[in-house]
């Protein structure tokens, strides 16, 4: 670690010998022919950054304490953080909601509160009880004669187990259901292709587009913190010490300015809503991939594996915030019995 610096940060010329804008020590990036590489003046550490072009957009730029942490006192909207939430599970939006019956998952108003009267108050029906059904039912404004003629015990309380208003599995549009094969390893046996070894079939596996998920990313908020042009970073304490290369972030690192300088090559595409004539330039869009286990009850072994998606444009800093929600929920795994030998050998017989 490089030791602390003292109060007054050292005095720093005003030139100092800057690197090439390839990577160091491999050759793994080369800017194109025609980009100039610049460079930033270093701060009170001693850092400074070496773009492949200027950034039209520094996120750095105005950052506060907050923006990178979370202060145990500091008040968070309860609003703002379940909307933030739901976003990650790919809920519908409020809009959305606020088109559904309000009775719903129920058929109507009457079998609502013909249920309501049954499984609220008292087991033990009374005059208040009776008096309640006629008050609070048969003479509600919504009462439907016609209602009350097809309604069915069975088929309502169907419909209130199937349904699940506050969960992001409700919209079938968001998260599909697919079945997916997976190749056992057998032990003691050989097969001449893929196509010829045992599968086992996992049937109900929930999953959201890839790409959709990129999308709401991308529209949201936190959006216009992230790291579309990349860089390298160095550090250079004193005007004899030579720099060198930190890497603090994916989007400072090799693989990111490969991948920026292959599709910086490519044309600008023009946006098809006017006013902005501007060609939009292309960005890396950085996928972090991450999947474990987690322990859903204080009691038993209640458990499920979620696959969720961080952007790697965005610093680890705020993608480390639990108020920011930063993970996108992209699938879950169910639990599969383990397969031994013996499922194995029946497979292949």
């Amino acid at each position: 670690m490089p030791p602390r610096p003292e109060k007054s940060a050292p005095v720093l010329p005003a030139t100092l010998d800057r690197p090439s804008c390839s990577p160091t020590p491999t050759p793994s990036y080369e800017s194109p022919a025609d980009d100039t590489c610049f460079t930033t003046e270093p701060d009170q550490f001693g850092l400074y950054r070496v773009y492949p072009r200027k950034p039209f957009h520094e996120p750095d730029d105005g950052l506060a304490i907050e923006n990178a942490c979370d202060e145990p006192n500091r008040a968070v909207s309860g609003d703002r953080d379940s909307n933030q939430r739901q976003k990650r599970f790919g809920s519908p939006t409020t809009s959305t909601q606020a088109t559904l019956s309000p009775f719903a998952p129920l058929s109507n108003a009457t079998s609502f509160r013909l249920l309501d009267w049954f499984y609220g108050g008292s087991r033990q029906k009374s005059q208040i009880e009776l008096t309640s059904l006629v008050e609070n039912v048969l003479r509600a404004d919504d009462y439907s004669k016609e209602d009350a003629a097809t309604f069915s015990f069975s088929h309502e309380t169907a419909l209130l187990d199937a349904a699940d208003s506050t969960s992001p599995f409700a919209n079938e549009t968001i998260w599909k259901r697919s079945t997916i094969k997976i190749l056992l390893p057998c032990e003691r046996h050989k097969f001449s292709s893929e196509d010829e070894a045992p599968k086992l079939r996992i049937r109900n596996v929930r999953h959201r587009s890839l790409v959709e998920v990129m999308r709401t990313a991308a529209k949201d908020e936190s959006a216009k913190l992230w790291h579309n042009t990349p860089f390298k970073m160095f550090w250079k304490p004193t005007p004899e010490s030579l720099p060198q290369r930190i890497i603090s972030e994916l989007y400072n690192a090799d693989a990111f300015l490969e991948e920026h300088d292959k599709i910086s090559k490519l044309p600008a595409h023009l946006p098809s809503d006017p006013p902005t004539p501007k060609p939009v330039e292309n960005a890396v869009f950085a996928i972090m991939i991450w999947s474990d286990s987690t322990h859903l009850t204080n009691f038993g072994d209640a458990s499920m594996w979620p696959i969720y998606l961080y952007p790697g444009n965005q610093s680890k800093y705020p993608r480390g915030r639990p108020t920011q929600h930063s993970a996108h929920h992209v699938a879950y795994i169910p639990s599969v019995i383990t397969i031994n030998f013996i499922v194995c050998r029946l497979l292949t017989k």
